[in-house]
């Protein structure tokens, strides 16, 4: 059937419900050609990423009887060896959608399997079979690799000051909970110049002062406040209100800034 909607899943849904499936493979995400145009990469996200979020859809409304496990296959997503002939990022979506359903889908167990051409077939068909595997595995010239996570521990460099005196900062969401952390923050390291860019624009200062009193709009507030700490700390901060998503209005912004 057709992998662009849930109905074109639904025979092997119902076929789940009855606990006639036990391991969903889902192949489709394999690249058949190399990416050169928008419309390949299109066509390679119906395949992969829609696919699958389709599939998932189907789940959610026609739940399994029993556990499912569900293997996701993509080739060559991730630099492993360094020796990768190509790489296809666009699978970075495939994989991150798959990770996400692991937390909303309890009763499915989900792992990805990131595969190159010169791994015989069956070292990959044995990777199905497996009880207790991690999230990610790759397979490169025949070798199976984990994913592992390590402490990387990042020495400050002393001779170079993290913030510049007097420097200019854009923080784009910058009256935004972690924008106004970030530049609390930094007005804590340095007197810097604080462009705070955010979608909505905040009242006029002269009325910051009757809001804290009246003490209603919560969230008004804790914007009024990181602020007003940040220039007590010695931060010049300059407010904006623009879509950072919008290619005109940044553009203006920032020349407007830079002047």
């Amino acid at each position: 059937g057709e992998w662009h909607s849930r109905e074109g899943y639904q025979p092997w849904l119902e076929r789940l419900q009855a606990g006639k499936v036990g391991t969903v493979i889902h192949l489709a995400g394999l690249s058949e050609r190399e990416i050169e145009t928008k419309a390949d990469l299109d066509e390679a996200g119906e395949r992969g990423f829609y696919s699958l979020y389709s599939l998932l859809d189907g789940l959610f409304v026609q739940h399994s009887s029993g556990d499912l496990k569900l293997v996701l296959v993509c080739d060559e997503a991730n630099q492993v060896t360094g020796e990768e002939a190509g790489l296809h990022p666009h699978h970075g979506c495939l994989l991150g959608l798959g990770k996400v359903a692991r937390e909303e889908f309890p009763q499915v167990h989900i792992r990805l399997v990131d595969v190159d051409r010169l791994t015989p077939p069956d070292r990959i068909v044995n990777e199905f079979s497996l009880r207790e595997a991690p999230y990610q595995v790759a397979y490169r010239n025949g070798q199976r690799y984990v994913e592992r996570l390590r402490e990387a521990p990042l020495e400050p460099d002393e001779g170079h000051p993290v913030l510049q005196e007097g420097g200019v900062y854009v923080i784009t969401g910058g009256t935004g909970g972690l924008g106004l952390e970030i530049g609390k923050q930094m007005s804590r390291m340095s007197r810097v110049k604080l462009h705070l860019i955010g979608r909505r624009e905040l009242p006029a200062r002269e009325h910051w002062a009757e809001i804290v009193a009246a003490g209603v709009e919560e969230q008004r507030i804790r914007q009024i406040t990181a602020i007003q700490e940040m220039e007590r700390n010695g931060a010049e901060v300059q407010l904006h209100a623009a879509d950072a998503a919008g290619e005109g209005q940044m553009r203006s912004l920032l020349e407007r800034i830079r002047a």
